[in-house]
């Protein structure tokens, strides 16, 4: 996973963390709807996670393979992986929601 802002980096502490991983434990439809429900390690914690999954679609490749095309999304709270910090603004709110949402682009790539 790439981290676009220092600020995030900090919030993260990819410096002693420097991977985001999720492993899959199942797939099952829910609907109309692909879910991946899995493990997702950040900041050293572990915690089971599911992610709703859009099949974008399928062609070959230039190299007689074939690619898929998905987009996942999750919702988390920051909490449940440690990330506490915030601070309070002059009305009252917060910088931060404890809710953060997570979107994945996956390419995948057919094993041979």
């Amino acid at each position: 996973m790439r981290f676009r802002s220092p600020r995030l980096l900090n919030l993260l502490d990819a410096e002693t963390h420097p991977e985001i991983t999720f492993k899959s434990t199942k797939f099952h439809k829910d609907g109309d709807k692909i879910k991946a429900d899995g493990l997702l390690n950040m900041r050293g914690v572990e915690k089971p996670v599911t992610l709703d999954v859009e099949f974008l679609g399928s062609d070959p490749d230039a190299w007689g393979g074939t690619r898929a095309g998905f987009e996942a999304t999750t919702t988390l709270n920051r909490k449940d992986w440690n990330i506490e910090w915030n601070t309070v603004l002059d009305n009252g709110g917060t910088v931060l929601g404890d809710d953060v949402e997570i979107s994945l682009a996956i390419e995948a790539i057919q094993a041979k």
